[in-house]
């Protein structure tokens, strides 16, 4: 219960306030927990015999609940001239894992490479030859916090920002004509909206730490290029930090230019 109330934007004997009902929606379907949300107001029979023009409201939420698990299924296909290509995605969601709204994500990915040539040995030279080329597989988990978890943004005057939290992994193994490369990444994410036409997002840890296995062929032919080029196909460890501010002058339903 006390995850549903922390999303509320008002308390019992507050004032009414309709902005706050529209925050306090919002925040719930920031959840991604609920396909239906419905909040309303009904006047107490105290209120209707009341002589002026102030009362009580009885305030009603009513939520229905997404099913708890969620699997994906994908299948991909790729035609590019004599390159073909198929794959398959899975994926996982489960909500509510920790019964707090918060969303447990996985996703598994396999896909694979053919190039078709002609058999010249064929008396009609049409009898196609396929040739596996390339593959790729790996996978990825996550979780999604539907608030933010930095210590001090857990006290009452930040509890009310629409702000979430993501903390994912992910293991990549590409293998290519002459080169194979294990990829591994690590990303915390939060993201934050004081306002509805301005959004936060820091990645405040984003590390990616590649190891790359070449053939000889492969490290003579990319001798020949620019240092540039030849420290992509190296081992490397890379750590960033980045931050984006989105800004929207757009407000309300009405359609109008907008920056």
């Amino acid at each position: 219960p006390k995850a549903l109330v922390r999303q509320l934007y008002f308390q019992p004997n507050s004032l009414y306030n309709s902005l706050n009902s529209k925050r306090s929606y919002n925040r719930l379907n920031d959840m991604q927990n609920f396909r239906f949300i419905r909040i309303s107001y009904q006047e107490t029979a105290g209120s209707k015999a009341h002589p002026y023009d102030s009362g009580w409201v009885d305030c009603m939420i009513q939520l229905s609940k997404m099913e708890n698990h969620k699997v994906d299924l994908e299948v991909l296909g790729k035609d590019i001239g004599n390159d073909y290509g198929v794959g398959v995605n899975l994926n996982y969601k489960n909500r509510n894992i920790f019964h707090g709204g918060e969303i447990f994500y996985s996703n598994l990915q396999f896909s694979t490479e053919f190039q078709r040539t002609t058999n010249n040995n064929d008396e009609h030279g049409d009898t196609p030859i396929w040739h596996y080329r390339n593959f790729e597989i790996g996978g990825e988990i996550g979780i999604h916090f539907p608030m933010a978890l930095f210590p001090h943004c857990q006290n009452k005057k930040h509890q009310f920002t629409r702000a979430s939290t993501d903390w994912s992994f992910g293991n990549f193994l590409q293998q290519r004509d002459h080169y194979s490369r294990l990829i591994n990444n690590m990303r915390l994410k939060y993201e934050w909206k004081p306002r509805t036409n301005i959004s936060h997002t820091l990645s405040l840890v984003d590390v990616n730490i590649v190891k790359i296995y070449k053939d000889s062929v492969f490290s003579r032919n990319l001798a020949q290029y620019s240092q540039r080029i030849q420290e992509k196909y190296t081992d490397h460890v890379l750590v960033g930090t980045n931050y984006k501010l989105v800004y929207s002058s757009l407000r309300g339903t009405k359609r109008k230019n907008f920056y």
